[in-house]
């Protein structure tokens, strides 16, 4: 009478054939075991495509969860249900990403998710040091659906923040995109790829990509076959290795909305099973990066662009498109064509416009986050001209970007961010012939950001200066994987391929190369004289057009004096225990704590404790002026 809505009901399909039972238009029952008088705002991390929150269980210090809606139950990591003396029952074995894992049933007297307290929850106890690995952080366990499914549940990506309501009392939101569930109280959506094939994909925000099964995968594969294809290795919660491919998709469309050019990965190898699957997935044990032969995967790269409202109750997705990722978007964008003009072309006028620009907007939305990314990528750019001009001042300048962006990144604790800006900074201590500060800076960049593509590269090129080819290989393909068009990374891939004497690779890579930078002029002569090299018909190259030489001189040994000295190193806290993964590490030797770099406590210039526009701006290369 009042015109509120008391409940709703979704019709998925319907038949005329068959009689309609009067029970299913009845109200749906609260089956929750929690209830809530007000909404909770839990902020969250998202590092590494993974929205991380911390948790207290039985009073513990703050941990690491892992926010999952793939996931079935709430996991504990067993380090953690020791040091918590919990009760180990029912020993059983839960399918995981490529093989069987063994786990135990438990109970947590007290969990708190922030401010939201819980008594009493089921829990399964198991080993997740292989996430851990991972992620370069000490995971304590995963947030699954027997707690999520009691809530409605809001996750924001831009803020970052988890909202808990009331499931009961809760307001829906009015205007979003509806996407049912199409298995009951499994978070299974039907998504429609590139217009033609409807496939059931899993809604998991504990996936750091997007997923398919090799079947469907192959059907979308564009190009020959035979061609250069990337791969990457990923592991479930058992631990063991899976060989996954890349494909973008073209468009993605659910609950009437689209997206354009997502990017998914699938196994290459099929692993062979004992016993046949069920085509369903109702039954199934499932935990954090669950993967099925007929089952894919919608991950955090997918849905971090909405408003995401997990409804339980009505069995659906409520979809909004995040406002902030239109600013958000526009500062990508001037940043990435800051970086193409920068790496690419080499045109450091046009990249320091480009991310300058970026900086206005990120100053402007107080983004400290991309403030410390576009404060980073000037002090790449320095570097650069540094190295490149044959100009020691740059190298100074570049050293008070990094210090000021790293403080930033670790203001708001984007440990990826702070990943990147190590990685960088390492090429410039290595620029300078300080081979062992630059080698604890990129060990600690990897443990960071291992999944950035750039840190793989710039890891690569640590290796290449050492001239360690077969460790190279294996970032730079990492890298490629995660960014099929970077350019440097295709261009040391060229360089390894003639290093290893395997011209068909170069010849592809090239052309890869020409496919992402099809004005490349030089890549067209490079593609003529190896064709020709092994008598293959030869491309005339495109109309005279300006393009860059890319030339990764060997590492510079003498000392700049612009540079100051090694800085200390400390422990951080967030790094201990946590094993360093350096290609230099020869015959199993690890380090037991990664140090991380301590900039000089020194102001960036006269203004530095107030916003991003105390460090020097770039200044014109003509030897006679005067550097600002």
């Amino acid at each position: 009478k009042d015109q509120t809505r008391e409940s709703e009901l979704l019709l998925t399909s319907a038949s005329v054939g068959q009689p309609i039972e009067d029970s299913l238009f009845d109200r749906p029952k609260q089956t929750g075991r929690f209830r809530l008088s007000r909404s909770l705002t839990i902020p969250f991390e998202y590092a590494d495509n993974e929205i991380v929150v911390k948790c207290r269980v039985n009073n513990s210090e703050d941990v690491d969860f892992l926010f999952d809606t793939g996931a079935s139950d709430t996991i504990i990591d067993r380090r953690i249900a020791a040091q918590n003396f919990l009760a180990k029952q029912d020993k059983f074995d839960i399918a995981a990403y490529s093989g069987m894992v063994q786990a135990n049933r438990s109970e947590l007297k007290r969990f708190e998710i922030g401010p939201l307290v819980l008594n009493d929850v089921p829990v399964r106890v198991l080993d997740m040091s292989a996430q851990s690995r991972q992620m370069g952080r000490q995971i304590a366990g995963i947030i699954g659906t027997n707690i999520i499914s009691q809530f409605l549940v809001t996750i924001d990506y831009s803020k970052p923040n988890l909202v808990f309501e009331d499931m009961e009392t809760a307001t829906r939101p009015i205007k979003a995109a509806n996407v049912p569930f199409i298995v009951r109280q499994l978070p299974y959506i039907k998504v429609s790829l590139n217009g033609r094939d409807e496939q059931l994909l899993l809604v998991d925000t504990g996936a750091a990509f997007n997923h398919l099964p090799t079947s469907v995968a192959q059907r979308h594969v564009q190009g020959d076959p035979a061609a250069v294809r990337h791969v990457t290795e990923a592991t479930g919660l058992d631990g063991r290795p899976v060989q996954l491919g890349r494909v973008v998709i073209d468009s993605v469309v659910l609950g009437g909305v689209t997206r354009r050019g997502i990017a998914f990965t699938y196994p290459i190898q099929q692993e062979k099973r004992s016993s046949p699957k069920k085509s369903t997935p109702e039954g199934k044990e499932r935990a954090g990066f669950f993967q099925d032969s007929n089952f894919g995967i919608l991950g955090n790269p997918f849905w971090e662009n909405f408003i995401v409202t997990v409804d339980y109750r009505f069995q659906r997705l409520l979809l909004q498109l995040n406002p902030a990722y239109k600013l958000r978007n526009d500062m990508d964008d001037a940043l990435s064509r800051g970086d193409s003009m920068l790496v690419a072309r080499r045109d450091y006028r046009q990249a320091e416009v480009f991310y300058q620009k970026a900086l206005l907007l990120a100053d402007g939305a107080r983004d400290i986050k991309m403030q410390a990314r576009l404060l980073g990528r000037l002090g790449n750019l320095r570097r650069i001209m540094a190295k490149d001009l044959n100009r020691p001042e740059h190298a100074k300048a570049a050293y008070q970007y990094f210090v000021r962006a790293q403080e930033l990144a670790k203001k708001v604790g984007a440990r990826d961010v702070e990943g990147r800006i190590l990685a960088d900074w390492s090429l410039l201590y290595s620029d300078n012939g300080q081979k062992a500060i630059a080698k604890q800076a990129i060990d600690r960049a990897l443990v960071l950001a291992p999944q950035d593509a750039n840190v793989n590269v710039d890891c690569a090129v640590h290796l290449y200066r050492a001239k360690l080819f077969p460790e190279m290989q294996r970032y730079v393909e990492k890298a490629l994987f995660l960014e099929p068009s970077n350019w440097s990374a295709l261009w040391y891939q060229v360089k390894l391929s003639e290093n290893f004497q395997d011209l068909p690779r170069v010849v592809a890579t090239l052309k890869e190369i020409l496919r992402f930078y099809p004005w490349s002029k030089v890549a067209q002569e490079k593609m003529a004289t190896v064709k020709a090299s092994m008598n293959l018909p030869t491309v005339t190259p495109a109309k005279d057009e300006p393009a860059p030489q890319l030339q990764p001189p060997p590492a510079n040994q003498g000392v700049n004096p612009w540079m100051p000295r090694v800085p200390s190193i400390t422990p951080t806290p967030a790094g201990k225990d946590v094993p360093t993964i350096s290609p230099w590490n020869q015959g199993g030797r690890t380090q037991p704590n990664v140090p991380m770099i301590t900039p000089m406590n020194r102001p960036v210039g006269p203004g530095a404790a107030g916003g991003a526009r105390t460090v020097p701006m770039i200044v014109p290369t003509n030897s006679k002026e005067k550097v600002r």
